[in-house]
């Protein structure tokens, strides 16, 4: 008789409202496993200092709800593949040197080495890890990045599994979970968004050494994670030969070099974003934030069109 394992499944939501059919179906059809899912709505609290400290605190709600060796994270925007939890089951048992294993639905992964960052949003752990490790997060990193760090701070190791399959649902295939509802919002629609307005905005980054990890585990990643695909044009100075061939390499990313000379990156990009976007096509949309600072939680739409309403003006975020 084939042992089947119980898995205990965190399924992370914003709110109670009825899940997304194909992330539902997907559960529901898991096959090697049994699973005790467990739905933990992340609302924010008066406490919580950002999003991200509303997601560390349902993760550690989920941590305690659990009773089984090994535990599951899913996000209520990614869909598994039929055998996705037990294939990550199969590896976690089969690599003990490993605390956690993911499905990568963002497309993160390296087939030469584990990823510095591991998305937690399709994510099998061991239970004794996460008692030992309590999820947290810092004004730089996201909660994903700080228990990785912990995991192998730990001695263990954490990375994705090939073969395990899973994606993430747009923003757009997401909102239709709510589309046969009968729910009455007061909300008024939102403004139409130009999709080639969207399609042409450009991205701009200037950072040194000190931020090139930052901009590629949080700035960029987060960015992407969002829904956000615009081309963002990255100003380096000084980077080492081996720091400009990974940001090369990266998708939809143009890299501008330029030598040190000893300025700050904020008073030298004052001069050089104005270089590059005269070089853009007129109405083009353009932004820019600090890369070691700045996470992104959803997507950019609605701040391109604002730019064609206002094409006089320069808008802030804050």
């Amino acid at each position: 008789m084939n042992f089947i394992p119980t898995i205990d499944l965190a399924l992370l939501t914003r709110d109670d409202q009825p899940l997304q059919d194909s992330v539902r179906n997907a559960v529901e059809s898991q096959v090697g496993v049994r699973l005790n899912v467990h739905r933990i709505i992340g609302q924010p609290s008066g406490t919580d200092a950002s999003r991200i400290a509303t997601i560390v605190r349902a993760r550690n709600e989920a941590v305690r709800r659990a009773r089984s060796e090994h535990m599951m994270f899913l996000d209520d925007d990614v869909v598994l593949a039929k055998d996705c939890i037990a294939r990550l089951h199969h590896g976690l048992i089969a690599r003990s040197n490993y605390g956690a294993i993911a499905a990568d639905y963002l497309g993160e992964s390296s087939p030469h080495r584990d990823s510095r960052h591991v998305s937690m949003g399709a994510t099998l752990f061991r239970r004794s890890v996460l008692r030992r490790n309590a999820f947290r997060w810092e004004p730089s990193k996201c909660e994903c990045l700080c228990q990785c760090e912990d995991i192998r701070r730990s001695g263990a190791r954490i990375g994705y599994l090939s073969g395990a399959k899973a994606w993430h649902l747009t923003r757009r295939q997401s909102a239709r979970r709510c589309a046969n509802s009968s729910t009455v919002t007061a909300n008024p629609p939102p403004t139409y968004v130009d999709p080639e307005v969207v399609q042409t905005a450009k991205i701009l980054v200037a950072f040194n050494r000190r931020d090139v990890r930052r901009f590629q585990d949080v700035f960029l990643r987060t960015l992407r994670a969002s829904g956000n695909t615009q081309e963002v044009i990255v100003v380096g100075y000084g980077l080492y030969p081996s720091e400009i061939q990974s940001l090369q390499r990266l998708a939809n990313v143009r890299f501008i070099r330029q030598p040190y000379n000893g300025q700050l990156p904020p008073v030298r990009r004052l001069s050089d974003f104005r270089d590059i976007v005269s070089l853009l096509a007129p109405r083009t949309p353009v932004a820019y934030w600090d890369a070691g600072d700045v996470l992104f939680q959803g997507r950019l739409d609605s701040l391109w069109q604002q730019t064609q309403q206002h094409p006089d003006q320069i808008l802030s975020v804050s």
